[in-house]
């Protein structure tokens, strides 16, 4: 199994995909460096976690290509290395996604929107969000 993203949905992916299921999965990071987007108290856990269940990961590499058996990618050396994979997961930076926003903008007076929809962040932040935005109408 492969993981796509190195941040802190892929590498929470990963260690339960390794701990709790049993599965060989390694991770693939297009940054030099796991865990990027991971709060700075948690990069230490997060990083002896992945050593400790002995998860191979992939930093600085790109995907060439993704297909039956696995994923080519071009690894921090520039040679190109395939990584066979039954199942491949994408955990890669998440985007908001407005198109809801501009469907529904013409219809109605007023929209609003919070949490992911604006910036993606946190489950902590999109619930400050849902609730600033409660209060506020």
């Amino acid at each position: 199994m492969v993981v796509l993203g190195g941040g802190k949905i892929g590498l929470t992916l990963a260690e339960s995909l390794k701990k709790n299921h049993g599965r060989e999965v390694t991770v693939v990071e297009a940054d030099k460096r796991i865990a990027g987007d991971v709060m700075p108290s948690f990069k230490w856990r997060h990083t002896a976690w992945i050593e400790e269940l002995g998860i191979p990961t992939r930093t600085g590499a790109k995907v060439l290509a993704i297909g039956e058996g696995g994923v080519k990618i071009r690894n921090a050396q520039g040679e190109e290395e395939f990584l066979a994979a039954d199942t491949v997961i994408s955990a890669l930076e998440r985007r908001p996604n407005q198109e809801l926003f501009h469907e529904l903008e013409w219809m109605i007076d007023e929209v609003h929107g919070c949490g992911d929809s604006l910036v993606p962040r946190g489950l902590t932040q999109a619930i400050h969000d849902g609730f600033r935005l409660g209060a506020r109408i």
